[in-house]
């Protein structure tokens, strides 16, 4: 799970795209990418909501649909 979010974290993804997509604030996404939070100290619930957009947009077809 961690492997996949510090890849969403160091993607081409804007925080706002992210915060949009899992309810969290872009300020807190931004703050994990600059180090000024660290990941062990991200909620549960959060963690899922980031592993879970991760891994769900990482599954696209060629088209660019998402596979269900």
């Amino acid at each position: 799970m961690r492997k996949e979010i510090e890849n969403l974290l160091a993607s081409d993804k804007t925080a706002y795209e992210i915060a949009q997509a899992t309810g969290m604030s872009p300020s807190n996404i931004t703050d994990l990418r600059v180090g000024k939070r660290k990941l062990d100290n991200v909620t549960l619930a959060n963690a899922e909501k980031l592993y879970d957009y991760q891994v769900n947009s990482s599954l696209r077809t060629e088209e660019g649909e998402a596979i269900e």
